[in-house]
């Protein structure tokens, strides 16, 4: 497994990020973690009014997730796991190295106790913070019609668009492994769960 994520340069996300990094060479986790240049987009079509909370400028640079992680499956030839960079390895995430599966994220639907009282096993509401994918040719096509869903909306963030892809996947049958909370333990959504992989998620950092 090889840990992959991206972060602008100048914000608090890199302070983030190298504390990602740190944690990645504490439990000897190779990774990737790099700094890219934000682009504002202000010429993307409109927005429903539930997504305008999110500027144009942010949803263009986290869109970018897909093909970064594409990129870093066809550069390293195995499983990458992409953390976003406010995360945080607490624990040697031991699951994640011995998984077999093609995909793995947490998965809202997956879990019964989540906060809106729907249980949906086969269906995915993804919290994209932590995903696994597996080198194969059908994660490759996952990630394809992941890719081509935000091209389509722009509008969506890119869970979302995930979800999409995942939901109406047709490329064939995906071995899928939903991650426990602690393995994408958000701290203002799950403060009593015990972390592997800590999440402190931030408000989208300013854009220019």
């Amino acid at each position: 497994m090889h840990t992959i994520s991206f972060y602008t340069q100048g914000t608090y996300y890199e302070a983030d990020a190298n504390k990602l990094r740190a944690s990645c060479d504490r439990f000897k986790i190779s990774h990737t973690i790099v700094p890219i240049e934000s682009q504002a987009n202000n010429s993307s079509p409109a927005k429903p009014a539930w997504s305008s909370r999110y500027s144009n400028a942010w949803l263009s640079f986290v869109a970018r997730k897909a093909t970064f992680i594409r990129e870093s499956l066809i550069i390293h030839k195995r499983p990458v796991c992409w953390l976003d960079a406010d995360c945080e390895f607490i624990q040697d995430p031991t699951l994640l190295r011995a998984t077999r599966a093609d995909f793995a994220i947490y998965n809202f639907f997956g879990d019964p106790m989540n906060d809106s009282g729907e249980y949906h096993p086969h269906k995915l509401w993804a919290s994209s913070g932590v995903v696994y994918f597996a080198f194969t040719p059908l994660v490759m096509r996952l990630v394809n019609e992941w890719m081509t869903q935000l091209e389509r909306a722009s509008w969506m963030v890119d869970d979302q668009a995930l979800s999409w892809a995942f939901n109406h996947f047709r490329g064939g049958k995906l071995q899928t492994l939903w991650l426990p909370r602690s393995y994408n333990r958000m701290t203002d959504k799950w403060p009593d769960v015990e972390p592997v992989i800590n999440h402190t998620w931030h408000a989208p950092a300013p854009m220019t």
